[in-house]
């Protein structure tokens, strides 16, 4: 009898979903859900003032943000103009990410302005906050919300 390499099998039904339509959605229905909570904490907005805002039910929003809801175009349309925010598209092939080297030498290109900016930023807010770790712990918190505030826009 032949033993069980967990690890082969474990990589073996990962490389399955790669492809699997189910999966791919639910990656993409996390992302957005995970970028909707981020804007929200950044606004310092309840789950009952986003409803509200989005002229939806809190349960709604409850739902949405377990990541129990398949997001239409018009629902994402509206949550842009409720959080004020833009929403951007991007098609890339997914090949890119397959060899390390292919990788780093695409970064440059899966970047735009914007992104770069933002990482400018935020390498400079950690130097600023250079003391952080002499500080305690509700001087960290602060800093840190501070910071994801400031990079989050």
């Amino acid at each position: 009898m032949k033993k069980l390499d967990l690890k082969k099998w474990f990589e073996n039904e990962v490389k399955n979903l790669e492809n699997d339509c189910d999966f791919i959605c639910e990656g993409y229905i996390n992302e957005i859900t995970d970028l909707i909570c981020k804007k929200l904490y950044s606004k310092k907005w309840s789950q009952k003032k986003f409803a509200n805002e989005m002229e939806v039910s809190e349960a709604y929003i409850t739902k949405m943000l377990k990541g129990n809801n398949n997001f239409t175009l018009k629902t994402l349309a509206k949550i842009s103009t409720v959080l004020d925010i833009k929403i951007k598209f991007d098609f890339m092939d997914k090949n890119i990410f397959a060899n390390k080297n292919n990788f780093e030498n695409q970064i440059p290109n899966l970047l735009n302005e914007n992104d770069l900016k933002k990482i400018i930023d935020l390498n400079n807010l950690k130097k600023e906050n250079a003391y952080f770790n002499t500080v305690d712990n509700n001087q960290k918190k602060n800093i840190e919300e501070r910071d994801l505030e400031k990079f989050m826009g």
